[in-house]
């Protein structure tokens, strides 16, 4: 009895293991424009572009 749970234990355990999963970063920017308070409205500013 004590081998069969054993057994089991283990196959549960080996299907409950992760997938490989991507590793994915999301970058999400807001108020990159030329219009932000520091830069004044300034026509010649150049912000940066992604």
């Amino acid at each position: 009895m004590r081998q069969l749970l054993i057994a089991v234990i283990g196959a549960f355990s080996l299907l409950a293991q992760a997938e490989e999963r991507p590793n994915v970063l999301f970058i999400a920017v807001d108020d990159l424009n030329d219009y932000i308070s520091p830069l004044d409205n300034h026509p010649g500013v150049k912000t940066p572009n992604f």
